[in-house]
């Protein structure tokens, strides 16, 4: 994203995931183990930096998410500008069943109540719905997500570059 801030010919960041999903988010088992609170504090801080800069970035971004979506991935989802989705993509907050708080950034997007089900029941949602709640724009057909997206991301991209940076 830093790259694609500071390139003069960028216009556009779009973010997609490689193989059968988007991402199932953070490493829930190979993340070496938060042993103190200041330790936790710290990969919190971190994480946050990451997602409010995300959301902060004057470049748009957009996410073409297809499979699983979950996690950390969620989160980071619900920074973007604009949200694409196949038909078989998958949203949850599976760490919500392991007693892992987060996700907060997602109740300007979907709302408290959605945001509160999705943490609490650790429950899954599938593109439909999320496009329902707001979380994503459009469903799209699963083989004509990447087109579509490179398609919007290169629309977007040839505009003069001060008629896209976000305030």
């Amino acid at each position: 994203l830093m790259s694609a801030e500071n390139d003069p010919d960028a216009g556009c960041v779009l973010l997609t995931g490689a193989g059968t999903a988007f991402s199932a988010g953070g490493d829930l088992t190979g993340n070496k183990p938060r042993e103190t609170a200041e330790e936790h504090a710290a990969f919190l801080s971190k994480a946050d930096a990451f997602h409010g800069h995300l959301r902060k970035s004057k470049l748009p971004v957009i996410a073409a998410v297809h499979g699983f979506c979950l996690g950390a991935a969620l989160t980071m989802v619900a920074s973007c500008d604009i949200v694409l989705a196949a038909e078989s993509a998958t949203f949850g907050l599976p760490e919500g069943r392991l007693g892992l708080p987060g996700a907060s950034s997602l109740v300007p997007v979907i709302g408290t109540q959605w945001a509160k089900f999705l943490i609490l029941s650790g429950e899954s949602i599938d593109a439909r719905r999320a496009a329902e709640i707001g979380l994503v724009l459009t469903v799209e057909p699963d083989a004509a997500l990447r087109e579509r997206a490179i398609d919007l991301a290169t629309r977007i991209a040839r505009m003069p570059r001060q008629a896209v940076l976000l305030n």
